[in-house]
């Protein structure tokens, strides 16, 4: 059994960022155990036994066996979920299988999470994923947020664009991926929004959104913290086509700047307080700064993206994320 003490990365299909670490921690010399999800039951997999006033819990992989106990640090890059596809089977029997595989694995993590230092424990990041509790962090740390509606009721959406004529924009709930009929994956974004009747909005009882006060802006700011460093990037949808300018997810990389930015010592405050109110260690954060000059808070992601920033802008922040793993920072204390 191997007695090395390895950080722990889990992660998805086709992740750029695991060569990358592997690169990076082999030239350290810090032995990296890489689990991708769509492998788990074929090239991995965890168990765990009780006994003798104890738990014990083993990672099986392509080489060997490892005791949890010994792990270094871990860094959930995707959420555990998966199919049974590798079993051949299909339909019900596929679906069962695939969430029992889910439980066991997220249970086995939120366990090993109250034993190894995670960047982001696995309660912290599902906790963060919810946008009601964002904003409220966000607000009780003196951050401005735009006015937002988050439902399923017409009639309150309808109160909610009464109350001013300020500009609005939609969102989804979350911006997940949408399979088309013609096998295509297509993702909804954030696009402006003209008010609606009240027929109009009856559509929200099937499917809830956001509806958002629209900042007519003069940049933003993606704001990738890791530990106690914060990394500021702005970006400038300026010269950018309309639907990027709206959303800089409408990629339109010719256009849009990326250059590195100091934040605002007060909004850099603000910001690191936010994430350890959530118990984060790692977050890739939206910021906008307005034609009215104040900056707002939009959302955090737990698990968001930062390696195209790294490729426009050479900032460090990869390099940032392996020395946590290497040498993992205390959890947040508010005390």
């Amino acid at each position: 059994m191997q007695t090395d003490r390895p950080a722990l990365l889990i992660t998805g299909p086709l992740d750029p960022v695991v060569e990358e670490f592997e690169v990076a921690c082999e030239e350290r010399g810090l032995p990296l155990l890489v689990l991708d999800r769509e492998k788990y039951g074929i090239d991995w997999g965890l168990s765990w036994t009780s006994g003798g006033g104890r738990i014990e819990c083993i990672v099986e992989h392509g080489r060997g066996s490892f005791d949890s106990r010994h792990l270094r640090s871990a860094f959930v890059r995707r959420e555990f979920v998966t199919s049974a596809a590798d079993a051949g089977l299909i339909g019900g029997e596929a679906e069962y299988i695939g969430v029992q595989r889910a439980i066991h694995v997220n249970s086995v993590l939120r366990w090993l999470s109250s034993r190894v230092p995670f960047m982001n424990e696995p309660l912290a990041n599902i906790r963060a994923m919810s946008k009601m509790v964002q904003q409220q962090t966000a607000l009780d740390v003196g951050l401005t947020v735009p006015r937002t509606f988050v439902g399923d009721s017409a009639t309150l959406a309808a109160d909610f664009q009464a109350v001013d004529s300020c500009p609005l924009c939609k969102k989804p709930i979350e911006a997940t991926r949408l399979r088309t009929e013609t096998g295509g994956v297509a993702v909804h974004l954030t696009k402006r929004f003209e008010r609606r009747t009240l027929d109009e909005l009856q559509s929200l009882k099937s499917c809830p959104c956001v509806l958002q006060q629209f900042i007519e802006k003069r940049d933003e700011l993606r704001v990738t913290i890791v530990g106690q460093r914060v990394f500021a990037c702005r970006i400038d949808t300026s010269s950018a086509h309309l639907d990027a300018q709206v959303d800089w997810r409408h990629y339109d990389w010719a256009n849009t700047a990326h250059e590195i930015v100091e934040l605002d010592e007060t909004v850099r405050a603000q910001l690191l307080e936010f994430m350890a109110r959530l118990e984060l260690s790692y977050g890739a954060i939206d910021l906008v700064r307005g034609q009215d000059g104040a900056t707002y808070f939009l959302e955090v992601n737990p698990l968001g993206q930062w390696l195209w920033i790294e490729d426009l802008t050479d900032v460090p922040i990869s390099e940032a994320i392996i020395d946590w793993m290497e040498d993992p920072e205390p959890a947040y204390s508010l005390g």
